[in-house]
């Protein structure tokens, strides 16, 4: 094998392996952005079941 080929072998395995590590890095900015949507709803569930507490508090409503 020339060395050439050894280059070029080289090379091919170097973008294989950053043209994995692009796509890992994308998978997890995908999964970043899932979460940071899911956290985003579960607080405003909270925020609006503490509030409907809240009111239901001050006004005397019975909650079941």
């Amino acid at each position: 094998m020339s060395t050439d080929d050894v280059l070029m072998r080289n090379l091919r395995t170097s973008c294989a392996e950053e043209q994995k590590a692009v796509q890992l890095v994308e998978d997890l900015e995908n999964r970043l952005k899932t979460a940071k949507a899911w956290l985003t709803a579960k607080r405003a569930e909270v925020h609006f079941g503490l509030e409907a507490l809240r009111e239901a508090a001050m006004g005397g409503v019975k909650i079941e």
